[in-house]
C-alpha cells in the first residue's frame, strides 16, 4: 500500500494551466484522499494500478485528471477508454471529463445501450480522444468494426466490482483482447490498465491477478459510509411505510434526495401516491427508455422535481450534488448495496442524512448490515399527526396572508360570514381572529385535520431486542432480560446459553425450571459413556445392542396366584361404539377395540 501524501492542493502536483483553469471552474480545491495518492502514481506514468475506495470520495477525478493531462489534443485518435458498468455512470464520468478537458479541447464521446447507434457512431468518427463507454454497446461496435483500441494508451476499468456482478466479465475480456494486435494472443491489455473498485472482492482479486501485472495499490475506503452522513431508523411495519414517508417529506421542507425500493412496482406506486399527496416525485427504474431517464436526471438536476423514487439502478454512480437525504423503504439485501445507496448523499463533506424503514422482518438483517458497515445509527421518531397538522395549518396561515381580496376563498368566506349574521346564528364579534382563522381552514380546509394518529411505529421508543448491545463473552444481549428481573420464574433466566450445542446451539431455552418449584431434575451426562461397546476395528460402528444392559436373572416370576387374577379371555366379545352401536372383534380371544375412524372438526 501507498502511504498517503499530505498535499494540501493541485498545483502541488504540477498540472498544465488549461487543466487547472477547468478544475478551478469546476469548484475543485483541496484534494480527497484517492486523489492525494492516485494522483501522484498516474501522472509520473504508472502502468499498472489499482485504487480502492468507496463512493463518493473522487474516484473520477483521481484517475480523471491523469487522463486529461496525458492525452494529446493535436491527434485525432482514441488514445483513452473508461469502461463503466451502467449507463448513468457513463453519463456522468463522460460530464466530467468533458468538463476537465474543455480548455484543453479533448473530446469526449460516450456509448452506451439505449441510445442511437448514429449519434454515437457520427460522435467517433469526427475524432475521440476519449472514449467512456458500456461494456456490452462496446462490444457491439467491435464487432461491426465499427471502432478499433489498438492505439490506446490507458483503459480504466470504473466500478469493477459493479461490472463482475452485472455479468460483463466475458465482455470486458472481449474489450481488454481488442486492444491488441489481431495476432496476439495475450489476455491482458496491451497499454496499462487502471482499476478502481469500491471492494477488494474475490472475483476483483482474480481479474486484477489475470489482467494487471505488478500494479501499484492504494487503499483509503472502508466498508462504512462517510462520516458526513447521519444514520437514522425507523421500526414500522410495510402497510405503514408509505404514510410515515408523507410524515417524514412533511416535516422536512428542505428534503431534497432519493428514496430507495426493492421492486419497480413499489417505485411506481410508491412515486404516483407522493404526487397526489402535493409532493412532485418522479421514477427511475429499468423498464423507463434512455429518454425518459435522461428526462427526469435533467427535472432532478434542475429541482423542479425535489423526489426521485429510484430501484438500485441509481445506486450505483449517481452524483448529483447536494443531496440531504436518501431514505431506503426497504433495506437492501447485503451491507455493500447500503452503502452505495446512502452514498448518494453526504459527498463531498457535505452533510447529509440517510433513513431506513425496517419491517420486523428485517432486523436481523439491519443487525448484520451495523456490523458489516461498523455504523451507528439512531432510532429515530416518526412525525405524529399533531406535528403534521400543525405544519399544514402554518403553512395555511402563510398562503391566506398572502391572499388577494378577490381570491375565490376569501369571497366565499366574506358570504359565509355575512349569511350567517344575517342569520343570527353567531356573534363574530365575540370570535378572537384565532377563532376566525379556525373555522375558515375548518371550512374551506378540512383535509388538514383528517388526519387520525395511529401506532406507525410498533417498537414505540423502544429499541429493538435485536439491535441491543451483545454481551461480548457469552454472544447476549447485554441489554434484554436479567437472571433475576422477572419473566420467568424459579431461576428465571428468560434464555440461556446452549453448553452441550457449542455453535449450535444459540439460545435454549429453559424449561426445566418453569413454575414447577424446587431444583430442576439433573441432566443426563453425556461425558462419560464408558459402558459403550467399543468400536469395531474394521468399520469403526458400534455393535447395536439387542437387549438393555443389566442382571434379570435376580428378578421375581410371576406368582400363580397374580396369573390367576389375570381375566380369562373370551370367545368373542361385544363392545359399544361411541354412537351406541355394538361391534364385534373379529377373532376370538382378542379384546381389541376398532372404533371407527377419529373426525377432525374445523
Amino acid at each position: 500500500m501507498t502511504p498517503l501524501t499530505t498535499v494540501d492542493n493541485f498545483e502541488s502536483f504540477g498540472l498544465s494551466a488549461p487543466l487547472l483553469a477547468a478544475m478551478q471552474d469546476m469548484g475543485f480545491s483541496t484534494p480527497t484522499p484517492i486523489q492525494r495518492q492516485a494522483l501522484p502514481l498516474l501522472l509520473a506514468g504508472a502502468q499498472d494500478f489499482i485504487g480502492l475506495a468507496s463512493t463518493g470520495t473522487g474516484k473520477t477525478a483521481a484517475f480523471g485528471i491523469p487522463l486529461i493531462e496525458g492525452i494529446d489534443a493535436t491527434i485525432k485518435d482514441t488514445q483513452a477508454l473508461v469502461m463503466s458498468p451502467t449507463r448513468e455512470l457513463a453519463m456522468q464520468v463522460s460530464e466530467q471529463l468533458t468538463l476537465l478537458g474543455k480548455k484543453k479541447g479533448v473530446r469526449v464521446v460516450t456509448i452506451y445501450g439505449g441510445s442511437s447507434y448514429r449519434t454515437q457512431i457520427d460522435g467517433i468518427k469526427r475524432g475521440a480522444h476519449i472514449i467512456v463507454a458500456t461494456p456490452g454497446r462496446l462490444v457491439d461496435f467491435l464487432d461491426q468494426k465499427i471502432i478499433k483500441l489498438q492505439k490506446m494508451k490507458t483503459v480504466v476499468l470504473d466500478e469493477a466490482d459493479e461490472m463482475l456482478s452485472m455479468g460483463f466479465k466475458e465482455d470486458m475480456e472481449t474489450i481488454l483482447k481488442a486492444t491488441q494486435p489481431d495476432d496476439s494472443q495475450s489476455q491482458r491489455a496491451s497499454c496499462r490498465t487502471w482499476l478502481f473498485s469500491a471492494t477488494m472482492s474475490p472475483e476483483v482479486r482474480r481479474l486484477s491477478a489475470t489482467y494487471l501485472e505488478n500494479p501499484e495499490t492504494v487503499q483509503v475506503n472502508k466498508v462504512g459510509a462517510a462520516d458526513t452522513i447521519e444514520q437514522v431508523y425507523y421500526t414500522v411495519k410495510n402497510v405503514y411505510k408509505t404514510e410515515v414517508i408523507g410524515r417524514l417529506l412533511q416535516t422536512l421542507p428542505e428534503f431534497y434526495g432519493i428514496i430507495f425500493c426493492q421492486t419497480k412496482m413499489e417505485v411506481a406506486e410508491l412515486a404516483d401516491i407522493l404526487t397526489q399527496r402535493g409532493f412532485p416525485a418522479d421514477s427511475l427504474h429499468g423498464d423507463k427508455s434512455q429518454q425518459e431517464r435522461e428526462a427526469t436526471l435533467k427535472k432532478f438536476k434542475s429541482k423542479n422535481v425535489k423526489v426521485i423514487v429510484a430501484t438500485d439502478v441509481a445506486a450505483r454512480g449517481l452524483d448529483i450534488k447536494d443531496l440531504t437525504h436518501v431514505i431506503n423503504h426497504s433495506l437492501p439485501w447485503d451491507a455493500e448495496s447500503y452503502v452505495h445507496r446512502i452514498g448518494r448523499t453526504g459527498r463531498n463533506g457535505q452533510k447529509g442524512t440517510a433513513i431506513t424503514l425496517v419491517s420486523p422482518e428485517q432486523l436481523t438483517l439491519l443487525r448484520r448490515v451495523m456490523n458489516t458497515t461498523k455504523a451507528v445509527l439512531t432510532k429515530g421518531v416518526v412525525p405524529s399527526a399533531d406535528e403534521v397538522a400543525g405544519l399544514k395549518i402554518k403553512d395555511v396561515l402563510e398562503r391566506v396572508g398572502n391572499m388577494k381580496a378577490e381570491t375565490p376563498e376569501l369571497l366565499l368566506a366574506s358570504d359565509l360570514i355575512v349569511d350567517l349574521i344575517h342569520a343570527g346564528d353567531i356573534d363574530f364579534k365575540d370570535l378572537s381572529k384565532e377563532e376566525l382563522l379556525a373555522r375558515f381552514i375548518v371550512t374551506y380546509l378540512p383535509k388538514v385535520f383528517v388526519q387520525k394518529d395511529v401506532m406507525l411505529d410498533y417498537m414505540g421508543d423502544r429499541v429493538p431486542r435485536e439491535l441491543l448491545p451483545r454481551d461480548p463473552n457469552d454472544n447476549r444481549f447485554s441489554g434484554g432480560r436479567s437472571s433475576g428481573g422477572g419473566g420467568r420464574s424459579g431461576g428465571g433466566g428468560g434464555y440461556r446459553r446452549n453448553d452441550r450445542g457449542g455453535d449450535r446451539g444459540g439460545y435454549q431455552r429453559n424449561d426445566r425450571n418453569d413454575d414447577r418449584g424446587g431444583d430442576s431434575a439433573p441432566r443426563r451426562s453425556f461425558a462419560n459413556r464408558d459402558d459403550r461397546a467399543p468400536r469395531s476395528e474394521t468399520t469403526g460402528y458400534r455393535p447395536q445392542r439387542t437387549a438393555p444392559s443389566g442382571d434379570y436373572s435376580e428378578r421375581p416370576a410371576r406368582s400363580a396366584a397374580a396369573s390367576s387374577e389375570r381375566p380369562a379371555r373370551t370367545e368373542r366379545s361385544e363392545r359399544t361404539t361411541p354412537s351406541g352401536e355394538a361391534r364385534r372383534t373379529d377373532h376370538p380371544g382378542i379384546k381389541r377395540f376398532r372404533g371407527p375412524k377419529r373426525q377432525y372438526r374445523d
